[in-house]
């Protein structure tokens, strides 16, 4: 067994500055990760996505280089580099983010997941670890609707939406959030057929109404679908292509058909193999309940990021960390 003054769970936005923070503050320092250093910001959403973004705006501009009194002949893309272009973009981010970085700092770091044994104690791997304090900083993942016949269509979400190696001719996205919003734009200015379906009456559904409609009517213009108030009753295979039987309202109902469908419904704590019941913390649907310091229900135990539901952005995260490593 090792012992650590603070041992932080999950080495992504939050994780990463709660552990330096706490090293530098002279305390024995351990950090977990059982993915990749940096998390999903850096390695698979606000980064990847807005390089992907960048280019789809680019392509869209050449497009109409004409009425800017512009030549731009045979205007195309290249999957392949574009993605390519993404990935060295992704690189360039994650590699102040390394493991000589964080033993320079003084801190420890073990791979694997990580699984609460008490509310002092986790194990890595083999290895079991204490702490007298515990930071968890475990994240989270994309959130997905029980929706009948959604597990027979092969859906995405946007954690493989990001790295798809091909782009299809038509989508389905469900959900008009910043995830939905963010990918429909990419998908569209690309090339390809866009069909959002969105249960709340405007997209962005936590913006309020006037900005989300000027933006819903700015994205239709680019050739983006989007139906409100609507719900998707089921999934079914239709040949190759994907359908979905959607609730309009009013007793209407509507099949809609595409290669893909996008599951941009949110997100979800990750406790996944984390045995959280173990460290005794209260939890809830959206994560684990802190108080304004973020503490948990265990005084010697604090939450910061994504995990603790509040705000999910990676700003917030490391805002928290900071408070949190105190």
């Amino acid at each position: 067994m090792k012992e650590y003054d603070c041992l932080v769970i999950g080495a992504g936005s939050a994780g990463m500055v709660a552990a330096g923070q706490a090293a530098a503050m002279g305390a024995k320092t351990a950090i977990t990760e059982k993915w990749k250093l940096g998390g999903d910001c850096p390695n698979r959403a606000c980064v990847p996505t807005k390089a992907l973004l960048h280019s789809a705006k680019l392509y869209s501009q050449f497009q109409q280089a004409e009425k800017y009194g512009l030549k731009a002949e045979n205007v195309s893309f290249d999957w392949t580099k574009v993605q390519e272009w993404k990935d060295k973009v992704v690189a360039e981010r994650v590699s102040s983010e390394s493991e000589a970085n964080l033993k320079e700092q003084g801190v420890d770091l073990f791979w694997g997941q990580t699984s609460f044994q008490s509310d002092t104690e986790v194990k890595v791997g083999e290895e079991i670890l204490k702490a007298k304090k515990i930071i968890i900083c475990a994240g989270s993942q994309p959130a997905v609707f029980p929706i009948e016949g959604l597990d027979s269509i092969d859906f995405i979400t946007s954690n493989e939406a990001v790295d798809l190696k091909n782009l299809p001719k038509s989508i389905i996205i469900v959900g008009a959030g910043a995830v939905g919003i963010e990918f429909s734009q990419i998908f569209s200015r690309f090339g390809v057929d866009v069909t959002v379906i969105e249960a709340a009456p405007h997209v962005i559904p936590a913006a309020d109404k006037e900005t989300a409609e000027a933006l819903g009517g700015y994205l239709s213009n680019l050739g983006i679908k989007f139906y409100i108030n609507a719900k998707v009753q089921k999934f079914e295979k239709d040949g190759n292509l994907k359908k979905a039987i959607v609730d309009l309202g009013e007793g209407q109902t509507q099949e809609f058909r595409a290669e893909e469908v996008l599951m941009a419904t949110g997100r979800r704590p990750d406790f996944d193999g984390m045995n959280i019941e173990a460290s005794g913390v209260q939890t809830e649907k959206r994560g684990i309940v802190v108080d304004e310091y973020l503490k948990t229900s265990k005084d010697h135990i604090y939450a910061a990021g994504d995990i603790t539901g509040v705000m999910q952005f990676t700003h917030m995260a490391t805002y928290q960390a900071i408070h949190a490593a105190y």
